[in-house]
């Protein structure tokens, strides 16, 4: 993809997908404006240069749109931005009753709201087919392998709430973020690919969740647990330019066979000990040519969006067609109640990330 392929298709993400989030926004601020008696001057989606614009002759609001859809803005008549024309002074927002001002400023987040909950309600409505909540691996020294939970059983609680995705399990278990105590996890145990007809209880004790050395893994990493993922042999089919990997010997088609003291026979095992293990040299043994190799790698640090740090070493292994087990799949749809009370889970639960 060309770069300008790339500015193309971005600049047509702002205006199809920010464009109408900002006029519905705005929409709340100039709606609940003329609800309340206000005056509005201009009602603009975007900023910056006017593209557009259009003038009611009823009303005298001037509608616009500018070259700028990172926003908007609802002009409205306002002594403390201008002179009030004579006999107009109740129209303006700053002569208005406090209760009146608290709602036009309130009602375009609360738009947003009003937005998330519908199109979650959507999408809850909607048959999705995703991973059950059938664990395909425990990982190993972690909370879920000290406390004897198996691969294959399937988790249908936590701290007796149901839960029905890996996203509500890690909603549940973030929660628990920097305590140590207990964690009550039912599952129901399999046998092969058949559920066996009652469920198991397991307390799993956590100390200092998700800080010191997990700081920055996933949540279900750091528990211990992982949805299912196909065994990719670890086989190295292609090295960024000055990545760790190239630049410390390692070449294409090196099988990956030990890191440190651990064997390693799939890829997404190898992939967790270099994110886990940032500007920290490995011992790496690799089967080059059928003879085995040692290197010393260390993983070059990076930071994700939360300041956290990771380890990379710019290595990729080749694309594999992965065909998940029926077992481990399930289709999830709602009716329009619960849909709706899903909807109000997700909306204040990404609320509660983005104000942390």
């Amino acid at each position: 993809m060309t770069q300008l392929t790339t500015i193309i298709l971005t600049l047509l993400a702002m205006i199809f997908v920010l464009g109408p989030l900002v006029a519905l926004h705005e929409w709340g601020h100039y709606i609940v404006a003329r609800l309340c008696g206000v005056k509005v001057l201009t009602y603009s989606i975007g900023f910056g240069k006017k593209l557009w614009s259009w003038k009611s002759p009823k009303t005298g609001i001037e509608y616009q749109i500018a070259a700028l859809p990172l926003g908007g803005f609802v002009q409205m008549l306002d002594g403390r931005e201008g002179k009030i024309p004579k006999g107009e002074e109740h129209l303006a927002f700053d002569h208005q009753h406090p209760l009146k001002k608290i709602a036009i400023v309130v009602a375009g987040p609360l738009m947003n709201f009003i937005i998330a909950i519908v199109l979650f309600t959507v999408l809850f409505m909607t048959p999705s087919e995703q991973f059950n909540t059938r664990i395909g691996s425990v990982l190993p020294d972690s909370f879920a392998e000290v406390a004897s939970i198996q691969a294959g059983d399937k988790i249908v609680s936590i701290d007796e709430q149901a839960v029905d995705s890996w996203a509500s399990i890690s909603y549940l278990l973030a929660d628990h973020m920097g305590e140590t105590t207990d964690i009550k996890v039912s599952v129901i145990p399999y046998q092969g690919d058949k559920p066996l007809a009652s469920t198991k209880d397991y307390t799993v004790a956590i100390s200092q969740f998700m800080q010191g050395e997990d700081k920055g893994q996933s949540v279900l990493a750091s528990f211990g647990t992982l949805p299912w993922q196909p065994v990719i042999e670890p086989v190295i089919a292609e090295l960024s330019t000055g990545g760790a990997g190239e630049l410390m010997g390692l070449k294409v088609g090196d099988k990956i066979i030990k890191v440190n003291d651990t064997n390693i026979d799939d890829w997404f095992a190898f992939q967790r000990i270099i994110k886990a293990n940032p500007e920290t040299t490995l011992a790496i043994s690799v089967l080059r040519d059928g003879k085995p190799v040692s290197l010393d790698i260390m993983p070059q640090g990076k930071k994700d969006d939360m300041g956290n740090e990771y380890g990379i070493i710019g290595a990729m292994v080749k694309p594999t067609k992965i065909v998940v087990p029926d077992s481990y799949k399930t289709t999830i749809q709602y009716d329009l109640v619960p849909a709706v009370g899903k909807s109000f889970e997700k909306t204040y639960d990404l609320s509660c990330i983005f104000n942390t």
